[in-house]
């Protein structure tokens, strides 16, 4: 039934339905359908509009409230006689005009842009970024653009990329460039005038062009296909400065680049992804989250890559308690497996390690030289497995306090870390006390400790934890900070 506030008036073309009125029992004349049709007219109305009925009259449905005096009500307006009246019908569609839909983006979201300059040795000056998402009307084209600076144009970071969400079968490409630096070494050597003073920052810039495909079986499982074509350039940036024989009255810095190298490859991508879990305050504590992946290289490098990821959220008491467990292996075989190296120290994988947590020298690992060092550090590999286990609670709920001071949600947790990595020729063993040679033997890294988080108003998640390393060479508990949310 039409809403009855809305008189619609348009005479029938064909003449009044005098059988709908006299099938409501009424006299199908001319008159009688006169009659009514103007009993439902307002004072001053035109013919074939559509008003609204208001408390102090009639509005035509083209004025906005307010923008006009309101026309004078019939003398005589009532449901039966607009239900009755065969003047008042529907709006004639065939009046309707129809355009087509063309692809109109406009801003979806833009980051705080900044900008700044900070003068320093090695390679600063300008620095800034920002970012800015666009999208059309429904959705189903996307645009996303980055750039950030920090000294070098030719260092920024880039990132451009269109995805089409239109169908099931939903697909992104684009390109990027990101760079990344790594400290290699120091020095201060003697000279006949003095000393010399060498800092080497190794340099990875790796700039790509990515299509990856999504297939959607159901709401919370996927496939995922995808090609990536990428060129490395891995160059070792040395900046020396001379002294006096007393160390003082530096030189200016000299920059030089050695050992550039730039290697290309091509990564074809399979994936079988499903997540169903819901969040908490500052992390999952329900469901379940897994991706299994293989991903081989050709080119100049030859490779394949493998990774699982299983993850569970169990709430247990009343769902006050969550028991959050993770297992993963990420692997690489094959002939350049261990050109590009893993690094098991991140606290997103286990906590109280990093590269200080062992040191390899000359002394301790036979391996001797720089550049093979870094196979007797148990932190590093070409692959990696870890699992982690964590029984997370609320401290805080979060919200408001006397309904002004906002409070953010406080979770804690207590955690069990596992792990190693391991290069390809070497042994891993579960028990450390076999473990006579970490060049070529591998042994499980354990730790355990409390960790708190802090969802600071969902904009981003403060963390702290500290860890016991159970196999560092000592059993000293380390705090640790990150800004982003556990597994």
């Amino acid at each position: 039934m039409d809403n009855p506030r809305t008189l619609a008036r348009e005479p029938y073309r064909d003449g009044p339905p005098a059988a709908v009125i006299a099938a409501r029992g009424m006299p199908a004349d001319s008159a009688t359908v006169a009659r009514l049709a103007d009993s439902a007219t307002p004072a001053g109305a035109r013919a074939g509009s559509s008003y609204y009925l208001e408390d102090d009259g009639v509005r035509a449905s083209g004025q906005l409230p307010g923008t006009a005096k309101p026309l004078a009500p019939p003398a005589r307006m009532t449901v039966a006689a607009l239900l009755d009246s065969g003047a008042l019908v529907l709006p004639d569609t065939t009046s309707f005009k129809r355009y087509s839909y063309h692809t109109r983006f406009s801003p979806d979201y833009v980051a705080q842009p900044t900008i700044g300059y900070t003068p320093n040795n090695f390679g600063g000056g300008v620095y800034g970024g920002t970012a800015i998402v666009l999208s059309d009307m429904v959705g189903n084209d996307q645009l996303a653009f980055a750039l950030g600076l920090n000294g070098r144009i030719s260092e920024a970071q880039l990132f451009a990329a269109y995805t089409n969400l239109s169908r099931r079968f939903q697909y992104t490409t684009g390109i990027m460039q990101q760079p990344e630096f790594f400290g290699n070494g120091y020095s201060l050597d003697p000279t006949q005038t003095g000393y010399r003073e060498t800092t080497i920052i190794t340099r990875y810039l790796v700039r790509q062009a990515f299509a990856m495909s999504v297939y959607p079986f159901d709401r919370f499982t996927r496939a995922e296909i995808g090609l990536r074509a990428t060129s490395l350039n891995r160059a070792d940036l040395v900046f020396t400065r001379d002294f006096d024989a007393t160390q003082s009255n530096p030189s200016d810095y000299t920059e030089t680049e050695a050992n550039g190298r730039t290697v290309n490859f091509i990564q074809p991508v399979l994936a079988y992804v499903s997540d169903n879990v819901l969040w908490g305050a500052t992390a999952p504590i329900y469901g379940r989250r897994y991706r299994f992946q293989v991903q081989p290289a050709f080119g100049n490098y030859k490779w394949t890559e493998l990774l699982g990821d299983y993850r569970r959220y169990d709430p247990i008491l009343f769902n006050y308690l969550t028991l959050a467990t993770r297992a993963t292996v990420y692997s690489s075989v094959g002939r350049d497996a261990d050109t590009l190296r893993k690094y098991l120290g991140y606290t997103a994988l286990i906590r109280g390690y990093d590269i200080n947590t062992f040191q390899a020298t000359d002394q301790n690992c036979p391996l001797t030289g720089a550049q093979r060092l870094y196979r007797c550090s148990p932190v590093l590999g070409s692959s990696l497995a870890f699992a982690n286990a964590e029984l997370r609670f609320p401290l805080i709920r979060g919200g408001t306090m006397a309904g002004v001071v906002p409070v953010p949600a406080v979770e804690g947790a207590f955690f069990f870390d596992a792990g190693t990595a391991w290069f390809s020729g070497q042994r891993v063993e579960l028990h450390r006390a076999s473990v006579a040679d970490p060049a070529y033997v591998r042994s499980l890294l354990t730790s355990h400790g409390f960790s708190l988080r802090i969802n600071l108003f969902n904009y981003l998640i403060l963390r702290w934890d500290y860890a016991i390393p159970m196999d560092a060479p000592r059993h000293k508990g380390v705090w640790q900070f990150s800004l982003y949310p556990p597994f």
